[in-house]
């Protein structure tokens, strides 16, 4: 698959900065993504609260005042109650005013802070749902939500959440800090199906602090893509990646440090370094990762070609 080349130049990258897989540099597991936080005993307006109670000796008078309908016929661009509306359905009617920015980069993570903004001079509830993609405005890869959020925004109220996200596009290069996006709808079909059995299932909670959450999100890439990747296929193109870094096909393993030293690359490896090693080492962890992969596939019932 396409995204089988970029996964071998990162790990190509990392075998020659010798850091792939370092204890030194463990991947962090995901924080809670921050949510604006809903009074739980809030209740929903009571339709009849305007009318006094009907006494015993008029509860069989039915001339007095016909019973309160809740017209649905019509909505206003400011909802008297938005727990009924969509948080994009907020945004498109003027009631939301939404910014995003990408403080830093990366491929998952809490990596995109949305700023949104009450314009209406009434308080507004809704939810920002898993599933929620964010489209670039480059050529970087989009984004999907994959924590649920509930939203309460006070009359002109200006908040700011900050979603775990993952990348969608596998032949893209991941977002870097500055990055600009918009929001663009749910995702569809399995994309959606997984985004919403990862909240469902609360998957980000049982990642491992020590691999991070490289599964998920090949789930998600191989979800997108319609397959999983060939582990063969990432080991060959590993391989003509690093001869591509080093300019020089057939690379020797035994040769690497006169080649890296060619090149102006400082080689200065460490005692007992062995990179053909550590290129195994690799290809085990990916073979992990394919596997976890797997594993979320199926318990979220999705079923790719491979």
């Amino acid at each position: 698959m396409s995204w089988t080349r970029t996964l071998s130049v990162c790990v190509a990258a990392g075998l020659l900065a010798a850091s792939c897989g370092s204890e030194d540099d463990p991947v962090s597991a995901p924080e809670t993504a921050a949510v604006t936080e809903i009074d739980a005993d809030t209740t929903e307006p009571e339709a009849a609260s305007t009318s006094a109670a009907p006494t015993s000796d008029a509860a069989t008078d039915t001339t007095t005042a016909a019973p309160a309908e809740v017209a649905t016929t019509t909505r206003s661009t400011e909802p008297e109650t938005s727990e009924d509306l969509t948080v994009t359905e907020l945004i498109d009617a003027g009631a939301i005013d939404l910014t995003i920015d990408v403080p830093e980069g990366g491929v998952s993570g809490e990596l995109l802070r949305l700023t949104l903004v009450n314009t209406t001079d009434t308080g507004l509830e809704t939810a920002l749902p898993c599933g929620l993609v964010f489209s670039p405005e480059s050529d970087v890869q989009r984004m999907m939500s994959v924590t649920p959020l509930d939203v309460s925004l006070g009359a002109a109220e200006s908040i700011d959440l900050v979603p775990y996200v993952m990348c969608i596009d596998s032949s893209s290069p991941a977002p870097e800090s500055g990055a600009t996006y918009r929001l663009a709808g749910l995702a569809d079909d399995d994309l959606l199906a997984l985004a919403d059995c990862i909240c469902d299932e609360d998957l980000l909670s049982e990642v491992d602090p020590a691999v991070g959450d490289m599964s998920l999100q090949i789930a998600v890439w191989a979800t997108a893509d319609g397959e999983l990747p060939d582990l063969d296929a990432a080991v060959s193109e590993t391989d003509g990646a690093l001869s591509d870094v080093l300019g020089q096909e057939g690379v020797d393993f035994d040769e690497i440090t006169d080649l890296l030293e060619s090149q102006g690359i400082d080689a200065d490896l460490p005692d007992g370094f062995d990179l053909e090693t550590m290129l195994g080492d690799a290809v085990a962890f990916f073979d992990e990762y394919l596997e976890g992969a797997r594993s979320v596939l199926d318990r979220c019932g999705i079923d790719l070609e491979s």
